[in-house]
């Protein structure tokens, strides 16, 4: 395990790894997974899926206390110092990103239209898809 912290998830592969897959155990793993996997990729694969292993085993001697893990309960790590983290999906912060719901510029549409190359009324105008057929009302793709 490295001695100082770090974000470095190669400092993780950079130990030595006790944990070793071969080609059998991966190859039921990936039958499980429905994967298929090209017999040239198996020495890679199996060299990846051990130096994954090895960093879940280093982080479970760690010990991290169940508590810190979860969002509901107070966290057990000493975090004294740690610039606190803001999750995009944490919702107690949701007042905190964004604005007042206020119409700031309203009743552009027109301005935007200037800038189409091509228009037809209040619609721009796109050069055909290829392979869409060109019937009134988009009829969609040819199959």
């Amino acid at each position: 395990m490295p001695r100082e912290p770090s974000w470095s998830v190669e400092k993780f592969f950079q130990q030595s790894s006790d944990t070793q897959i071969d080609a059998a155990t991966l190859q039921q793993l990936a039958k499980r997974a429905q994967l298929t996997i090209a017999p040239e990729k198996e020495e890679s694969l199996c060299r990846e899926v051990g130096q994954i292993l090895s960093c879940v085993h280093i982080i479970q001697e760690v010990g991290i206390p169940r508590a810190a893990l979860s969002a509901d309960q107070p966290s057990q790590v000493n975090t004294e110092g740690v610039e606190p983290l803001v999750s995009p999906l944490d919702a107690r912060q949701a007042q905190l990103r964004l604005r007042a719901d206020e119409v700031t510029d309203g009743d552009i549409a027109e301005d935007l239209m200037r800038n189409a190359p091509a228009r037809d009324g209040s619609f721009f105008v796109v050069p055909k898809v290829k392979g869409q057929s060109g019937g009134e009302g988009g009829e969609g793709a040819d199959a």
